[in-house]
């Protein structure tokens, strides 16, 4: 749910051209995928969960937090351009207006600022972890 809004969010602005091309588009995925076999630099995002406790929406409309988790990993020699573009992800989700499938809207999105992740493999890469307080559109 979450992990496809930012990834339309992100396919829809600039950063779009700076991740690598993949098949028919960008190499821009809401499911997992290796990063030694995905194109580099790629970024991957994957529901995370959420929650209902502590926010229930309204009267009239129901509410749950979602979670996401951003991986932004590229080739072993594009470090520097990596933690760029990480920051550029980070302050384009955070605090951003997301329409999420079905028609419901989000509201109060939360961003951690990118965090350095390597995977088993030893890719360079960075996760950014996302929250989302969303109300159903009636």
């Amino acid at each position: 749910m979450l992990a496809e809004a930012i990834c339309n969010l992100v396919t829809a602005s600039a950063l779009n051209t700076e991740f690598a091309v993949y098949e028919d588009g960008r190499a821009i995925f809401s499911q997992w995928i290796k990063p030694s076999e995905a194109q580099l630099p790629a970024m991957i995002v994957t529901d995370s969960g959420g929650s209902t406790a502590g926010f229930g929406g309204t009267r009239a409309t129901k509410g749950v937090e979602a979670q996401a988790r951003i991986r932004i990993f590229g080739n072993r020699t594009t470090d520097s351009d990596l933690d760029d573009l990480a920051r550029k992800v980070f302050w384009l989700v955070s605090r951003s207006d997301l329409t999420l499938s079905g028609g419901d809207g989000s509201f109060g999105v939360f961003a951690d600022a990118p965090q350095r992740i390597d995977d088993e493999d030893d890719f360079p890469g960075y996760l950014i972890q996302v929250r989302a307080f969303v109300m159903e559109v009636t």
